[in-house]
């Protein structure tokens, strides 16, 4: 997914902190991403591509159900309730547009103690372009800039999305207390973590060699 591998013409990219105007793209982005893994939404409608579509997600979501653990679907309602999963605290939700089409989406959780990089995603015929490295970029920029401490996430032991992540310096981590997990395809997943402390010491201190560097000897 670097901007070095792409395979034709780099595209006019544009990432986009969400807004509810961007509601019903992302779903259909959301879809492509279920096709993708052969998984059609329940009570959903064919749209154009052959993408299935839930028919319910036309409109804005209903805010006025609780967003914890009261609700039985509520591990999986992120994306339904983005104002409280990624656009509180440092968090933050963003899509990857190409001529106003949406092609990719990542999200940052605020948990507190870090951030948890969660539905990093890109349509499958915009791979290879650089798109991803693009989201990924943004994430990191976005908490860099509110010294977040931390950016952790899942994902496959096997998959390309860790090389991707280990490019940006992610490393890999101890499970957390609960063990291990698969991904949608029943991969076997890995805890990753990038420690923005030590990104940021490092940073300082090369800047403050350069800047002693710099100044002339009397």
């Amino acid at each position: 997914m670097g901007r070095n591998d792409a395979t034709g013409p780099e595209p006019d990219v544009a990432i986009r902190l969400f807004q509810w105007r961007d509601w019903y793209a992302m779903w259909r982005l959301h879809a492509h991403h279920l096709a993708e893994g052969g998984i059609c939404a329940e009570g959903g409608i064919c749209a154009e591509g052959g993408i299935c579509v839930d028919s319910s997600l036309q409109g804005p979501p209903d805010l006025t159900l609780p967003y914890d653990e009261t609700n039985p679907n509520y591990p999986e309602m992120d994306m339904e309730r983005i104002d409280e999963a990624y656009l509180a605290g440092r968090g933050g939700f963003w899509m990857a547009w190409v001529d106003e089409e949406p092609v990719g989406h990542i999200g940052g959780q605020d948990t507190g103690a870090f951030v948890e990089l969660r539905r990093m995603y890109v349509r499958l015929e915009f791979r290879r372009r650089g798109i991803g490295s693009m989201l990924v970029q943004t994430l990191i920029e976005h908490c860099t800039e509110r010294q977040v401490p931390a950016i952790e996430l899942w994902t496959a032991e096997d998959g390309p999305g860790r090389l991707l992540y280990e490019r940006f310096g992610f490393r890999r981590i101890a499970l957390p207390p609960g063990g291990a997990r698969a991904d949608y395809e029943g991969r076997d997943e890995i805890r990753m973590r990038l420690d923005q402390a030590s990104r940021t010491t490092a940073a300082q201190t090369t800047a403050a060699q350069t800047t002693a560097a710099r100044k002339p000897a009397f």
